[in-house]
Parts: structure tokens; C-alpha cells; sequence
């Protein structure tokens, strides 16, 4: 199941803090590094790679925080390849790139029967469990709600496609959104209705 569009988090809910521990997706150029999309600001991150980019947040301070809320804003006008598709993982060490692999031709689809057959085993998702899949097709802007809170260290976000053919993938901002401290427990599928 992928997350719906939402309103803004609750009202105790605060934007998180992160700076970039890792990329893989290399940068067109200082001016658009990937620390940019980060700030809340018209500042850009341009990869210099096409999809199946990963990009390690690291909650700053190295403090625990749980994320309810993620905000995801592709550039409007001026860019060629403006984000279009990714997935977010959640997790209490540095993430294992090589495990989520797997997942960089993913589409919608296949991340909900994912979810799915996750759902219906019942069990307790692991950190290369996608905790989201976004996509912003009809949008150049959209907060989601997690389907579940999940407490961790850092935040893995696998950049998938851009809304074009272009060469790279343009984001304009993530915004993490939740708590700082620890607040829920890593379980990613709820139970499907």
C-alpha cells in the first residue's frame, strides 16, 4: 500500500534535522549538491545519475527520532528531470545499499504486493524494509503520512525515476517530519484492509 496525501502532521510533530551522510548519485555541480534538498528553501539537488540513487540522511546529533511525516518537493520550472518516484527506508545503523538493490526498478505496483504479502506474514519488517514508496506523478509537491511511525537513526531514500527521460533526477526538497527520541516500534506493513 502506498501512503496517501495528507494535511500537515499533528501539530506536535516538528521538522527533523538531517544532513547527508551518503549519495551515490553524484551532483551536476556544487551549486545543486545533495545536501541542498535538505533545505527548506528553492535550492536544488541535481544528480549527476539517472534512478536508483541512494541517499543517507543521518538525523543530526545521532540521536534517535521517529518519522511520521515525510514532505517531497520536485523543482516547477527551469530543470529537466524533476523527481517523480522514490522509496524510504528507515534504520538504527548506516544503511546496507547493496540489500535494498533490489529495489531499484521498483514501480508502485510492485512495492504494493510487497506490501501486501508483508502484511499477511505478520511479521516485524527489517531496516531493508521500504517504509514508504512516494510518487509524484500528479504533483510537484505532497506530504505523506507513514503508514507506521518508525524510530531509527537515519533515513534511506532511493531516488527511483524522474517525471521525464531526462539524464539525472532533480529534487527540490525532503522534509522529514516527526520527533526527536525514540517513539514507536520498527514495524513497516500494517495489516491491510
Amino acid at each position: 500500500m502506498s501512503a496517501e496525501p495528507c494535511t500537515p502532521g499533528p501539530s506536535d510533530t516538528e521538522r527533523l534535522q538531517f544532513c547527508n551522510a551518503f549519495t551515490d548519485g553524484g551532483q551536476y555541480s556544487q551549486s545543486y549538491c545533495c545536501s541542498n534538498m535538505f533545505n527548506a528553501d528553492r535550492s536544488c539537488y541535481c544528480s549527476h545519475k539517472r534512478g536508483g540513487i541512494n541517499v543517507v540522511a543521518e538525523h543530526v546529533g545521532g540521536d534517535s527520532f521517529t518519522l511520521s511525516h515525510i514532505e517531497i518537493r520536485a523543482p516547477t520550472e527551469g530543470f529537466t528531470s524533476p523527481l517523480q518516484q522514490g522509496m524510504v527506508f528507515v534504520s538504527w545503523e548506516m544503511p546496507d545499499l547493496e540489500a535494498t538493490k533490489r529495489f531499484d526498478s521498483w514501480t508502485l505496483e510492485d512495492y504494493e504486493q510487497y506490501a501486501r504479502s508483508q502484511a499477511t506474514l505478520s511479521q516485524r519488517a527489517s531496516q531493508t524494509d521500504p517504509v514508504l514508496f512516494f510518487n509524484l506523478q500528479d504533483s510537484h509537491r505532497l506530504m505523506l503520512e507513514l503508514p507506521v511511525a518508525r524510530s531509527g537513526r537515519y533515513v534511506h531514500i532511493k531516488l527511483l525515476r524522474p517525471q521525464s527521460w531526462g539524464e539525472n533526477i532533480d529534487v527540490q526538497y525532503i522534509g522529514l517530519h516527526g520527533w526527536s527520541g525514540q517513539r514507536s516500534f520498527p514495524y513497516a506493513f500494517p495489516e491491510m484492509r
